[in-house]
């Protein structure tokens, strides 16, 4: 093996470690989701799997608000129920903790734009922060004073 062989052998193997490290990078800038990692805005889920025998499962998916029951087995997959039913109370409270979270992220953006129009303008850096106010409670404070300490005040004044 001469020093040339060995160059190119470098070279190559650099370029074989390389190439599938910048397409994850570059991947990763641009967005590409891999297979397998969940969305923000996951649309389908698994709700619950039970095993019938060894071969076969059910599966209740959710996509969107509808479930479908499904059962999986060596020769595929047959679809049992189209929309499971679930009960009012559910979909109530699944609806109620969708539109939470949609006023949670509202106030969010709304706070944050906030933030950020006082960081252009500058107005953040002139307005001194608020204060908070001391209670003042000066019958409770002469009342917690020990009957010595009263008296010796009370000679002095």
């Amino acid at each position: 093996m001469d020093g040339d062989s060995l160059t190119r052998m470098g070279l190559t193997l650099g370029l074989l470690l390389g190439l599938p490290g910048l397409m994850l990078v570059l991947m990763r800038r641009f967005g590409v989701r891999l297979p397998g990692q969940p969305s923000a805005a996951a649309r389908l889920a698994v709700v619950s799997r039970l095993a019938v025998d060894n071969k076969h499962s059910l599966v209740l998916i959710r996509r969107d608000s509808h479930e479908q029951l499904i059962l999986l087995g060596p020769a595929g997959a047959t679809l049992l129920e189209a929309d499971a039913q679930r009960s009012a109370a559910e979909r109530e409270e699944e609806e109620r903790q969708q539109v939470e979270r949609e006023e949670q992220v509202a106030a969010s953006r709304a706070a944050l734009k906030t933030v950020l129009q006082r960081l252009r303008t500058g107005s953040a850096s002139e307005a001194p922060p608020p204060q908070p106010q001391r209670p003042s409670f000066p019958s409770l404070v002469e009342g917690a004073r020990p009957p010595a300490l009263r008296r010796h005040l009370d000679r002095a004044a």
